[in-house]
């Protein structure tokens, strides 16, 4: 096999095709190596999962969503009665660990815990790194749990490898369960619903005077309408779709119309600066771009400051900023496809329709979708409606002569 550092040798022309075999040759080692963890797995005996002493793996010291993800579990099982232990994973799977924290251990801890259950708030190709990394003797009779989250209506073949590892497998809703079951119909008694529940560590909502200490400290004024839209850019620009929330915003606020901003804030944004680049062209004096590397801000100041939320996404794995800000009082617009029924029913939620099409992500988070893969097109007159309905009842945006 020819590494991937030593194709800098080979002739210009043919560096690409050398580049794909090297790749396409890791990951068929990759894929032994899970099969090897997989069968010595198998043949050790797998108690049941007790939650009493559990070691929960996640992102915890990253300001993401799955960090948040990751605290809320933790909260979740300890208000079972757990002794939860958070382990960091940032490192095994090359992610960033951007906060300091005192209540969080590092993976290689975990041989010497006293725990009988391990959770791997990971997807399953993390999920298998963990599990690489950690070994079969330091799983050794301890029970093995995954929670997973996925966007779209299928999920990858290749997660099999993960569900053999996997002793119980949780999800946050009845649709991520679905799509897995699509896969592995076999796979039913494994898979079980287990929804983030955010009023085990709630924001605190805003007084009138932090509030508008909030917007003037982002620089909002006091009678703007102010529509706040939030992702990652590793989550995929094209399925948080935030070119989208502008073009709906700017339907609902055509520019020199009225006093209403969107504000767009994006985690991450150098991990696709193609992406960034179409963002900021498409904004303007109506539209503000919060690009936020090393994560500094809470989310919490913007929902503080903000009138409204907008998600105009193509898919949702668990729409935790969704239920942050519904939490908060605040009213939300987004697409109604893959959200939990709790958000959708909400009073303040304002679902926007859609139709169904084929995965495209230029990005290439979702490099290969699963055969047959859709996620959503969101209605964008639909949407515009439902900012100005919104405005009309909670913001009411001083019209500019």
């Amino acid at each position: 096999m020819i590494g991937l550092g030593l194709t800098r040798f080979v002739p210009p022309g043919l560096r690409g095709r050398a580049i794909e075999l090297g790749l396409a040759a890791r990951a068929t080692a990759r894929r032994g190596r899970d099969a090897a963890l997989a069968l010595r797995l198998s043949r050790q005996e797998r108690p049941a999962y007790r939650g009493r002493r559990v070691a929960l793996i996640g992102l915890v010291r990253s300001r993401t969503g799955l960090g948040r993800a990751a605290d809320l579990l933790a909260h979740e099982l300890t208000s079972e009665g757990a002794q939860v232990f958070k382990l960091d994973a940032a490192s095994v799977v090359g992610r960033e660990a951007n906060i300091e924290r005192g209540d969080v251990g590092a993976l290689a801890d975990l041989p010497g815990l006293a725990v009988d259950d391990v959770v791997v708030n990971l997807n399953p190709p993390e999920f298998m790194r963990v599990l690489r990394a950690v070994g079969p003797e330091g799983l050794r009779g301890r029970s093995i749990t995954g929670y997973w989250v996925w966007e779209l209506d299928r999920v990858p073949r290749s997660w099999g490898r993960a569900l053999a590892c996997a002793g119980r497998v949780w999800v946050p809703r009845r649709f991520v369960r679905e799509a897995m079951l699509a896969a592995f119909p076999e796979a039913g008694a494994k898979i079980d619903v287990l929804p983030h529940r955010t009023d085990l560590d709630l924001f605190e909502q805003p007084g009138p005077g932090e509030r508008e200490q909030a917007r003037a400290g982002l620089g909002f004024e006091a009678d703007q309408f102010v529509v706040l839209t939030s992702f990652s850019m590793l989550s995929s620009m094209a399925r948080k779709n935030p070119l989208g929330a502008v073009q709906a915003f700017r339907s609902a606020f055509p520019p020199g119309t009225t006093r209403a901003r969107l504000v767009v804030r994006c985690l991450d944004g150098a991990a696709y600066p193609a992406g960034m680049a179409q963002i900021r062209a498409a904004a303007g004096g109506d539209v503000g771009i919060v690009e936020e590397a090393g994560h500094d801000t809470s989310i919490e100041a913007y929902y503080d400051a903000a009138d409204a939320y907008l998600s105009f996404h193509r898919g949702e794995g668990v729409g935790l900023n969704l239920a942050e800000a519904l939490g908060l009082g605040l009213p939300v617009v987004a697409t109604g496809w893959s959200l939990t029924d709790e958000i959708v029913r909400h009073p303040l939620m304002h679902a926007v329709p859609s139709t169904l099409v084929p995965v495209a992500d230029p990005q290439r988070v979702y490099a290969r979708p699963p055969p047959g893969a859709r996620w959503a097109k969101p209605d964008e007159a639909a949407a515009a409606r439902l900012l100005r309905l919104v405005a009309e009842r909670w913001g009411r945006p001083a019209s500019r002569s």
